[in-house]
């Protein structure tokens, strides 16, 4: 065995292996070099597709094993053993012939002829020369020259394609192209995966990294679909840029694209905004009790400067954090969890500015967080109004006045006064119940007792407020009211005095005129000298009616003015008054002088009728007269009922605080029973004014109309028995009870004399508003009869003109043919044809032919002269006419025809038997018309007698259209359709002025009716404007004072109001909607 020699060729062999392969790996370097860079400069210039790229390394790898074939496999055999050992020799001399062939020996039985020992001698000698050789190498690896300039020419086309081919991930497409390198590795994109406010829109962009390089980026979203569409950028920018969405309220996909590659999908999410819910503000005033305010719906928080204010709400999803932002925090403040899952943060109040309240979750807030105006406030003085009465009035001690008032404080309230002085004596007050403790304002009602005072004085009282300003409270009076007490029972007593002396005069006056028209019977049954003794007498007679009409209507004129003058006066029954006195002093001023015109001619039994007819009107004006006290004694007794329920309200009231003190006072219990003893007394002396409430005579239509209503006053004052028991036994929890009980009996004995005096007021018996309304429909349907009658008639007139038009027609157009042959005529005659005649007999044949006539008859009739001058000329003295002077008076005398027909026009034609019966049926029309009309009469005199009613002016329409319908029937037997129609047209217009008139009496019946149901729907007291007399203008009913639902705008405006006020607007419109709805409230 040779262990050095065998040592030493194996080391040969791997230096002989690297000097071998050193040319072969730099070639594939090389090789692979140049293949990777083309390979990545391609990828990057025309972003080849995944398959080509495959294919590209798969080639290349294929390559480059052919080329490690042929360079590192072909040198292997220069490994042999031989060979490296010759090499050996060859850089040792003194080993030649030793290492191969002792080698060689060591591996093969010696040849032949060769001894072993010598062998082994030899393989000795050649061991120890190997052991002695250095150890330096015997082969050296080298790369060609030309091989290093290609690889150090590569290595400079690497190090500046790299950063073009967009470095490692470029080149590692190329090398690896089975892991595709994700396109946005290379990209900024933005904003990525996002979560973005709801409704809000997001910015798309997309663009190559610093050093990466690449072709155009292309915009992909998808679609509810599903499918990808490219989206064109709005900036285009170095190869990317960037688009922006709309609205986004559901998720958006996209994606970038460039040759090839794209990038995997992102999402852009909208996520609403996180918001607190039910926020509140609990401020703590300097001193204060606290008070809490809903944020929601208002926008502006304003508070006393200094107080603290605590923001809290609950999150709609859990926060991340939360802060607040106002002015003057030096930065914002953090909300914190508390209990119940709210977030809360408080801060100091100390100047004006802005609140915000931000909530944060998941990266998102709202851009606009929601908002409202601070304002620190100073602490303003009170204010105070007095809303109603707003004018100074007058009323009864016995009333009580309601006055409406409104208080107000920027903060907050302690009490509300009443302060009064009666003729400039002491100020006094009194405490206006209702105000709720801490409260900023009250709008509220008091009905003030004013029994105190006396009759005739003038008080003035105002509105105070308070407020709770600490250390000292502040104040404010509100404008002046001024109250005059009158003793309105004073005046309605005189108006009942006046209403009773009022009927007894027309009573005594219908007693005259009956014995005047007795008297004026029994004498024209008498002889002419027995008459003439009576004449005196009866002159006298006369003059005593006479002051009897003067006395009447003076007391009905009092009586008016009583009413007027009268408060408690019912409206209704005062128009009556005015209208029965107007009615009377008309039956003074015109009928009586037609009687007494018929006495004066002697026509005695027409002045008896006269004053007969004159009698009845009187006593029926007295007996409305007395119908309408039922009314005001009804209208009495209902403010007596009004006057009861409200003391047994207030004494209601006092017992219930009474009850719930446990026991009152001896004082107020000395009240209480001074109360009681008054509401006793009224309810005795409204029993007897029912008792004594006046009746319709037994067995009238009056009486058999009557209703009978049911006023449950026995009840109450069986409670009210109940009540004083209670009292007396000290039980007050059960006293208070039964006041309760009292106060809604006492209400329905109000309401039952109220439905009793409201249906008394719209009965027949008291308005005649329901004939009048017969009668103005009476009216209306002979109206329209007579307007159907116009029709037919109409009809026939306008068949008689189209017929009278068609024979003009064939007139104009037989003169135009005789006018023709005339001109024609002339012109043939030429030289004995005067001038003048031909122009006007050419003119007139134009306007024939026009079928406008104007001037033709008096060109034809001048034309005619001219020509039969021309004759006579022509004619010797004492001869016969020449033939020219005979065709030319021959011509004109067909001017002179011409002229006649033209001014005649064409002539009826004979009415042909269909035309007669339609005019036969229009006179029957006419008569049923008329027939209608008749019926009118008596409706009128019927409601003139039953209620006194002034319808003259329908009566005097009526008398007109009747004498206009007896001209129409008269021309429709003369055949005369064209009188009949205009008769017809004005007995029609006097019978719609009729009905119009019929309609005002209806409309203005039913207004009095109304006028005198109307105080029966009023729940305070009476009162007036002061100096104002009675009542002003034409409105006679009470004159309420507003109260607090007056002042409270209509529910359906309250609802805008309140959803307008949950709408965001400028803070610096909020103190002009304020203002503008307090001006509206008030």
């Amino acid at each position: 065995m040779t262990p050095s020699i065998d040592g030493r060729l194996r080391a040969w062999r791997r230096q002989r292996l690297a000097a071998l392969w050193a040319p072969g790996f730099a070639r594939l370097a090389a090789a692979a070099a140049a293949g990777v860079l083309a390979a990545a400069v391609l990828d990057r210039l025309f972003g080849l597709p995944l398959a080509l790229r495959v294919g590209a390394f798969w080639a290349g790898a294929a390559a480059l094993a052919g080329a490690a074939g042929l360079w590192l496999g072909r040198p292997l055999k220069e490994l042999e053993a031989g060979r490296v050992l010759d090499a050996a020799a060859e850089r040792w001399p003194e080993c030649r012939g030793l290492l191969r062939s002792a080698w060689e020996l060591a591996r093969q039985e010696p040849p032949p002829g060769t001894s072993g020992a010598l062998a082994e001698r030899h393989i000795a000698a050649a061991e120890t020369a190997a052991r002695a050789l250095p150890e330096d190498r015997l082969f050296a690896p080298r790369v060609p020259s030309a091989l290093k300039g290609r690889l150090a020419g590569l290595a400079c086309l690497w190090a500046a394609g790299l950063p073009l081919v967009g470095g490692p991930a470029g080149v590692a497409r190329v090398l690896t192209p089975w892991r595709e390198v994700p396109l946005e590795s290379d990209l900024d994109v933005a904003p990525g995966d996002a979560r973005v406010l709801w409704a809000s829109r997001a910015e798309l962009a997309a663009h190559w990294k610093a050093g990466a390089v690449g072709g155009a980026l292309t915009l992909e979203t998808r679609g509810a679909d599903g499918d990808w569409d490219a989206v064109s950028w709005e900036r285009a920018e170095g190869g990317g840029g960037s688009f922006k969405t709309g609205p986004l309220t559901e998720p958006l996909d996209y994606r970038i694209l460039s040759r090839g590659r794209r990038s995997r999908a992102f999402r852009v999410t909208p996520v609403p905004a996180p918001r607190f819910t039910g926020l509140t503000a609990r401020i703590q005033r300097p001193g204060g009790e606290p008070r809490e305010v809903a944020l929601d719906g208002v926008s502006e928080l304003a508070a006393l400067r200094g107080s603290w204010v605590a923001v809290r709400g609950v999150p709609d999803r859990p926060l991340e954090r939360a802060w607040l932002e106002a002015a003057g925090l030096g930065g914002p403040a953090p909300m914190r969890p508390v209990d119940g899952g709210a977030w809360e943060a408080g801060f100091p109040l100390r100047q004006d500015g802005v609140l915000k309240v931000v909530a944060e979750a998941g990266g998102t807030r709202e851009a606009d967080p929601p908002s409202w105006q601070l304002r620190a406030l100073e602490d303003r003085p009170p204010e105070a109004s007095l809303l109603s009465p707003a004018f100074p009035v007058e009323t009864s001690r016995r009333e009580r006045l309601p006055v409406t008032y409104e208080v107000r404080d920027d903060h907050a309230l302690s009490g509300a006064f009443l302060v009064y002085r009666a003729d400039g004596g002491p100020e006094r007050s009194l405490p206006l119940p209702g105000l709720r403790p801490g409260a900023s304002s009250h709008l509220g009602e008091h009905a003030w007792d004013l029994s105190g005072f006396p009759d005739g004085a003038k008080v003035e009282f105002r509105v105070r407020a308070v407020d709770d300003a600490r250390p000292e409270r502040q104040s404010a009076l509100s404008a002046p009211g001024y109250v005059v007490l009158t003793d309105f029972d004073a005046a309605h007593a005189e108006m009942e005095r006046k209403w009773l002396g009022a009927e007894g005069r027309l009573a005594v006056l219908a007693l005259a005129e009956k014995r005047m028209r007795e008297s004026l019977a029994e004498a024209a049954a008498l002889p002419a000298a027995e008459r003439e003794a009576r004449a005196g007498a009866l002159a006298e007679q006369d003059r005593a009616l006479s002051a009897e009409w003067e006395k009447s209507a003076a007391g009905l004129n009092e009586l008016a003015a009583a009413m007027e003058n009268d408060p408690y006066a019912n409206p209704g029954m005062a128009e009556s008054s005015r209208a029965l006195s107007s009615a009377v002093e008309q039956l003074r001023r015109e009928d009586l002088p037609a009687a007494r015109q018929a006495h004066k001619a002697g026509d005695l039994p027409k002045a008896a009728e006269r004053h007969g007819e004159l009698a009845d009107k009187v006593k029926r004006a007295g007996e409305l007269l007395s119908g309408g006290r039922e009314m005001q004694a009804m209208q009495d007794l209902w403010g007596d009922a009004q006057k009861m329920e409200s003391a047994g309200s207030d004494l209601a009231g006092a017992l219930s605080e009474a009850a719930k003190r446990g026991k009152p006072t001896p004082e107020e219990k000395k009240r209480l029973e001074a109360a009681m003893q008054a509401l006793r007394e009224q309810m005795d002396a409204m029993a007897k004014l029912i008792a004594g409430l006046p009746k319709p005579a037994e067995q009238s239509p009056a009486e058999r109309r009557r209703k009978v209503y049911t006023v449950p006053l026995n009840d109450a004052a069986g409670t009210m028995d109940a009540l004083e028991a209670a009292m007396a036994r000290g039980d007050y929890a059960e006293a208070a009870r039964l006041a309760e009980e009292l106060t809604q009996k006492l209400r329905a004995v109000q309401g039952a004399v109220g439905k009793a005096a409201r249906d008394m007021a719209e009965s027949a018996d008291q308005s005649p508003a329901k004939r009048l309304g017969e009668l103005e429909q009476a009216w209306k349907e002979a109206a329209a009869r007579q307007e159907a009658a116009l029709e037919s008639v109409a009809a026939v007139d306008e068949a008689r003109l189209a017929d009278k038009t068609k024979a003009q027609q064939d007139l104009l157009e037989r003169l135009a043919a005789e006018q023709r042959k005339a001109v024609a005529e002339g012109e043939r005659l030429g030289r004995w044809l005067p001038p003048g005649p031909l122009p006007d007999m050419r003119a007139s044949l134009a306007e024939l032919e026009a079928r406008r006539i104007k001037e033709a008859p008096e060109r034809m009739t001048r034309a005619a002269e001219r020509l039969e001058a021309q004759a006579r000329a022509l004619t010797p003295k004492d001869g016969e006419p020449t033939q020219p002077a005979k065709d030319l008076a021959a011509l004109a005398q067909t001017q002179r025809d011409a002229a006649q027909a033209l001014k005649d026009g064409a002539r009826d034609a004979p009415m042909s038997e269909e035309r007669l019966g339609a005019t036969m049926a229009a006179g029957a029309v006419q008569r049923r018309a008329s027939g209608k009309a008749g019926e009118l009469e008596p409706m009128v005199e019927g409601l003139e007698h039953d209620y006194g009613l002034d319808l003259n002016k329908a009566s005097s329409e009526l008398s007109e259209a009747r004498k206009a319908q007896g001209e129409a029937e008269e021309a429709l037997g003369r055949r005369d359709t064209r009188g009949a129609r205009g008769a017809q047209e004005r007995a029609l217009e006097h019978l719609k002025r009729g009905a119009e008139e019929a309609g005002k009496g209806r409309e203005r019946a039913q207004a009095n009716a109304q006028r005198s149901s109307q105080p029966f729907g009023q729940k305070r007291g009476t009162s007036r404007p002061l100096g104002k007399g009675g009542r002003t203008g034409s409105d006679t009913g009470f004159v309420p004072m507003p109260g607090v639902q007056e002042y409270q705008p209509p529910r359906v405006i309250r609802g805008e109001v309140e959803k307008s006020l949950l709408e965001r607007r400028p803070p610096a419109f909020d103190k002009a909607v304020d203002d503008y709805l307090k001006r509206l409230s008030q």
